[in-house]
């Protein structure tokens, strides 16, 4: 053995302490060459830019060295820049003799660290963070921590020499790190103080940190690092979140209850419910079944048609007592959760024992979880919502809480689809009353004298033939009239005739009605074509209803004329009566129906004018559209 390699194998000896080491520090064999270096040195070496090399001599590294380094093997101290790092960083290298196994000089343990002058500033600048509530670290200008401080109220502590000599890639994860050097790249491009938010994991959780970033300066105010301060926003974050999902779950109540409110189509409630529900409920499948003879029947589903498994449901007779979830349902009025739909366990007995019949048998390959809530309506189960996930141990108790929501607006759609229906059953029988009173109070008193001078006309022939002929147009205008009075109630029973036919053939029946009413000579005159846009035919037709009703009923006239006239400009509607008229300031307007006339001709942009003066008449008359600056 050489004596040099004697001499290596003394210095090898002590790896052992340069390992237990957490400083950065190098073996310096007596030639002055670095022969071993621990993690610490390489870190530190390779944030700066520079080479360690074992084997390089140390002016390699500090080309400085030779200038101070001892020519006996003796402790030493000195500061020297790292080579290739522009001087930028300058390190104290601290040198204690070692020797061989024989008790020879062999070499030095050379320890590194910050030079002097910022170890000075150190204990002022721990003062400073150590008034912090945040986390701040403080880089050189390679990225590699000078100073660490971890605030009181962070909850994790970390030994600072984890962390100070080492860049901040080594123990931050990668996408945390890329975003701090993107931003470090910013903060010296534009010297201002940037902001980004961004999680990282801790202790198997996710935790959000609000890290601000800025240039530190030496005393030639250039650019020497940069210090990070990160605050822990966690907190806030999960507050902002559950703001966020309480906001989405109101915003989804209140589009259910819009659609309560909007329609009493069933189907397209179910489907409003049930978009809403998976919003705030994530599902990959979600159904409305109701009840009805014991039964459970789909009548609303959302994701089981792509999977092919809607018509399978739909057919499916899911009879609620062989089910024991659907049962617990029934009988608690309790939601009914299955964390694993694998894990039989997670079943009840009943539903154990049927597992093989029911449809989840073929979806198990994608309903690992189950959650449903019953639709309760005067205390009685009507049906269910169930979701399903394809993910085990999905659903959650606050689920459970929003699902039931849900099932009670599902209620409240079923309650009002039931109103509605009793609603109109209510109007169709007053329909059929006002039929009936309209029936006995004009057709059929307009028949019953008409069946009356029908029977006296064959009498009447034997005794006074001339007689007959006088009773002739009486007997025509009866039976026309109560032809008149039908033809406007099947109009009445069906709206769209108001709008199939032309103005003038509705009209005429409302002549012909109102000619077996009254005595008084009714003309009718059309000029033009009547065929207008359907709500100004509507509105047309309506007022001149109304204002042969007010003739017939009040005008007491000899004569009554109702016109219409149609051009290119607009339409003009008149009825006009040579009976007792009356003072229109002296008789409130709901008394014969204008204050309703009125409304109508201003719904479609019209005017109406009335006149009357007693005993000479009353003349109403529409134009439309309004004459420009007309009444």
């Amino acid at each position: 053995m050489t004596p040099d390699e004697a001499l290596d194998a003394g210095l090898l000896d002590c790896d052992t302490l340069l390992t237990a080491l957490q400083s950065p520090a190098l073996i310096v064999d007596r030639h002055r060459r670095i022969r071993r270096a621990n993690a610490a040195a390489y870190g530190l070496c390779r944030a700066a830019g520079a080479a360690l090399v074992e084997g390089q001599p140390v002016a390699g590294l500090f080309p400085a060295a030779d200038e101070h380094w001892p020519a006996a093997i003796e402790s030493f101290e000195f500061c020297a820049a790292l080579a290739g790092a522009d001087g930028a960083s300058r390190l104290q290298l601290r040198g204690a003799p070692l020797c061989s196994r024989e008790g020879a000089p062999a070499g030095w343990l050379v320890l590194l660290g910050r030079q002097e002058a910022e170890a000075a500033g150190a204990p002022h600048l721990r003062t400073l963070l150590a008034s912090l509530d945040d986390l701040v670290f403080v880089f050189d200008a390679r990225g590699c921590v000078l100073e660490y401080h971890q605030g009181p109220g962070d909850g994790r502590t970390i030994p600072p020499e984890e962390w100070v000599g080492r860049t901040y890639q080594e123990f931050l994860p990668a996408p945390f790190a890329d975003r701090l050097t993107a931003v470090m790249h910013t903060a010296r491009a534009t010297g201002e103080v940037q902001r980004f938010d961004h999680p990282l994991g801790l202790d198997g959780e996710e935790h959000w940190f609000s890290t601000n970033v800025g240039l530190v300066r030496g005393d030639d105010n250039r650019p020497s690092g940069f210090v990070a301060v990160a605050r822990n926003i966690t907190q806030s974050k999960r507050i902002e979140a559950a703001e966020q999902e309480q906001r989405a779950l109101a915003e989804a109540l209140q589009d259910v209850a819009l659609a309560l409110n909007s329609t009493l189509h069933l189907e397209e409630i179910w489907e409003r419910i049930l978009a809403n529900v998976v919003r705030v409920v994530p599902a990959d499948w979600a159904a409305i079944l109701l009840i009805e003879d014991g039964v459970a029947h789909l009548v609303g589903e959302r994701g089981y048609t792509a999977q092919g498994l809607g018509a399978l449901l739909a057919r499916f007779e899911m009879q609620v007592k062989r089910f024991g979830h659907l049962q617990y349902m029934v009988d608690s009025g309790q939601p009914y959760l299955v964390a694993d739909t694998w894990d039989r366990r997670s079943w009840s007995h009943e539903d154990v024992a049927t597992y093989g019949e029911w449809p989840f048998n073929q979806m198990r390959e994608m309903a690992r979880s189950y959650l449903g809530a019953p639709i309760v309506l005067d205390g009685q189960v009507i049906g269910f919502i169930n979701l399903t996930s394809n993910v085990a141990n999905h659903f959650t108790p606050l689920d459970i809480e929003r699902l039931q929501a849900f099932s009670i607006h599902a209620a409240s759609a079923i309650r009002n689809a039931q109103v509605y229906a009793q609603a109109r059953e209510l109007a169709a029988v007053h329909e059929r009353q006002r039929l009936a009173r309209e029936l006995h109070d004009a057709v059929s008193q307009m028949l019953f004298s008409a069946k009356i001078i029908a029977e006296m006309l064959p009498r009447l022939r034997e005794r006074d033939p001339e007689r007959v002929w006088r009773y002739l147009p009486e007997l025509h205008r009866l039976i026309q009239g109560a032809m008149g009075e039908m033809r406007t109630l099947l109009l009445e029973l069906r709206p769209g005739s108001l709008t199939d036919a032309d103005l003038d053939v509705l009209l005429g029946y409302l002549v012909d009605a109102a000619g077996g009413r009254t005595s008084a000579r009714i003309g009718f005159t059309c000029e033009g074509e009547c065929r207008l846009q359907s709500e100004v035919q509507v509105a047309l037709y309506r007022i001149a209803q109304e204002a042969l009703t007010n003739a017939v009923k009040h005008a007491h006239a000899a004569n009554i004329s109702l016109t219409i006239r149609v051009q290119a400009g607009g339409v003009e509607l008149a009825v006009e009566d040579d009976g007792c008229g009356f003072e229109p300031e002296a008789v409130r307007a709901q008394n014969l129906g204008l204050r309703i006339m009125r409304e109508r001709a201003d719904e479609i942009g019209a005017s109406l004018a009335l006149s009357s003066v007693v005993q000479q008449g009353t003349s109403i008359r529409v134009l439309w559209p309004a004459p420009q600056g007309g009444p």
